[in-house]
């Protein structure tokens, strides 16, 4: 979490290089499932139809993954964009608070000028005493617009990432995204992870259910090829 000592909060929480490490693994490649050949039979037809699902569901999952890098990577441009604007909030404060206690500082010594003063060197005093009144107040109202600032910024920024978290469940619901939570990464993996080892299940029954199918009890051919890809290293 950034240390905005001039804003006093963090307008823009997030961080956008896990975000960006979350969307390159949503759009690593997902195995595809090799094709049968040489191998006829009941046990082949079997294995072919679920192999076709198979790969419906593995399409499924890769345009999955990829729509939920591309919102992932709009949700860390977001985050680096707000975060450049609350550091440029931040430091404009900073200076405001500097000016600000110089201003105090002048306001206190002119009033107690114009305390001690007479004659017309005491009209002299109130006017410079009036002035650094007006300086101190202009400043507090420019530091409090800049807070003002930095307030609007945390609620568009927060609004950004509900939509975010919104256009993820969506996707869940229509089966091509997984359900998430910003700025929770452990919960963002969570669909995802739970479709991918979905498909790794079915991988290895598809596998089991080659071996088992054939004649000899080990798979030729391309059933060897799927059994290699999914079963035990």
């Amino acid at each position: 979490m950034a240390d905005y000592q001039g804003l006093g909060f963090d307008p823009a929480p997030g961080d956008a290089e896990a975000v960006t490490a979350a969307s390159r693994r949503w759009s690593a490649e997902i195995p595809v499932l090799p094709t049968i050949e040489a191998w006829s039979g009941e046990a082949a037809d079997a294995l072919a139809a679920r192999l076709e699902r198979a790969r419906a569901e593995l399409t499924q999952t890769r345009e999955t993954l990829r729509a939920g890098a591309g919102i992932l990577d709009d949700w860390a441009g977001a985050i680096l964009a707000n975060q450049r604007r609350a550091e440029q909030l931040d430091r404009r404060a900073l200076a405001l608070k500097r000016a600000l206690r110089e201003a105090a500082d002048e306001v206190e010594s002119t009033t107690t000028a114009a305390q001690f003063a007479t004659g017309q060197g005491a009209l002299h005093a109130e006017a410079e005493r009036a002035a650094a009144v007006r300086r101190h107040d202009e400043l507090a109202r420019e530091l409090d617009r800049i807070r003002q600032a930095a307030r609007d910024l945390e609620s568009d920024h927060l609004a950004v990432a509900r939509r975010v978290a919104d256009r993820l469940r969506a996707l869940d619901a229509d089966g091509a995204e997984a359900a998430a939570k910003i700025p929770d990464r452990a919960e963002l993996y969570g669909g995802i992870v739970a479709t991918l080892n979905t498909q790794s299940e079915l991988g290895r029954e598809l596998a089991s259910t080659v071996s088992r199918r054939t004649a000899t009890g080990a798979p030729t051919g391309g059933a060897h090829a799927f059994a290699a890809a999914f079963g035990p290293k």
